[in-house]
């Protein structure tokens, strides 16, 4: 049977406030990345704050937070590519800046062992809204991830209706009139053959190129080389560049495969979109962050004014996967898309 909490002395509001300034304190010197995430988050950390430590000493304030705010965080701070990690170094700081003044409290109020008790309804309290909040930061990606992956299908379907199938069904219909053109007039029928014949080369090279973008995947070769074999299969047309002098076998596989995803659609869009010469791609990496760039030297377009079509849509959608940052700056000479990824800790070496 369970202790029941006794009612906490008129004192606890002004006790929870200076717990909430030592809570920002401690966020504000260990520099966590949710105090430059919008007032929304802010709000939110003192929000769950004070309804953690109100519940440790059975306290109902008048701000007594909202039913769901944990599903919120979760959600919320997914769609602003925060990283798991920040959430957990925000919530083990939540403990550090109530406990004394919970276990104070509790003493005052006669509990017994209240440095115990505190410890223990704080931590009941953060982990269970820490479940809420992470099961809901995961339904959030699965969800974009689907929605990517549905993407990149409709993509897939789009090329296959739009550009094999014409293809195709010209080609069946020379073929269908040889035998009509044959007994009417053989050099025409002759010119059927090979109008047909080139339609169908034109079908099966377009169903090749679109089975060399799904075959061609980050495998044990690392990013590099599936970027590498991805630029071999650009029309010869085109000149492509790669620069990247560093090792990024070991780079996980999450990260390598998203970043590979967006940067072959920045590719694509350049080379079906822009009519470029050159098509650039370079790689750096630091501690801290994987920087990637696709320039192309093709036609520019406004930014600002062009509708985000189904392809810059998804690179989105995986950049907010990995928390990544996507940029596209255009000018008539030519178009540069960005990708910062920031890396976990001992990344690039993560497994």
């Amino acid at each position: 049977m369970t202790d029941e909490i006794p009612p906490p002395s008129s004192a606890w509001p002004d006790t929870r406030e200076r717990i909430a300034s030592r809570y920002f304190d401690l966020l504000e010197a260990a520099g966590s990345p949710l105090l430059g995430a919008g007032e929304s988050i802010r709000e939110q950390l003192r929000s769950q704050l004070l309804a953690i430590v109100d519940e440790a000493v059975g306290f109902t304030a008048p701000d007594t937070t909202a039913p769901g705010l944990s599903a919120t965080i979760g959600r919320e701070r997914a769609s602003r590519g925060v990283h798991p990690s920040a959430s957990l170094a925000a919530a083990t700081m939540i403990f550090a800046a109530s406990l004394d003044e919970v276990s104070a409290h509790l003493a005052a109020e006669s509990v017994p062992e209240p440095l115990q008790t505190a410890a223990l309804r704080l931590n009941a309290a953060i982990l269970q809204r820490m479940a809420d909040a992470a099961a809901n930061y995961v339904d959030f990606l699965l969800a974009k991830a689907g929605s990517a992956h549905r993407d990149e299908a409709l993509r897939l379907s789009r090329e296959l209706h739009d550009t094999v199938g014409p293809a195709i069904a010209v080609g069946l219909q020379n073929l269908d009139l040889i035998e009509y053109w044959n007994e009417r007039d053989p050099h025409a029928a002759r010119a059927r053959i090979q109008s047909g014949r080139e339609q169908l080369h034109d079908a099966m090279a377009l169903v090749r190129a679109l089975a060399a973008e799904t075959r061609v995947t980050v495998e044990p070769g690392g990013l590099v080389d599936a970027l590498r074999r991805h630029l071999a299969t650009l029309p010869r047309t085109i000149t492509t560049r790669f620069t990247s002098d560093e090792d990024l076998t070991h780079l996980s596989a999450h990260y390598a495969s998203e970043t590979f995803l967006i940067l072959r659609e920045a590719i694509r869009n350049a080379t079906q979109h822009s009519n470029p010469s050159t098509v650039t791609v370079d790689l750096t990496v630091t501690e801290a962050a994987l920087t990637a760039s696709v320039t192309d030297d093709g036609d520019g377009f406004d930014v600002e004014s062009t509708a985000r079509g189904t392809g810059r849509a998804s690179m989105q959608e995986r950049a907010d996967l990995i928390g990544a940052d996507l940029v596209t700056v255009s000018r008539a000479s030519g178009t540069t898309v960005t990708l910062t990824v920031p890396l976990p800790t001992g990344a690039p070496h993560a497994t």
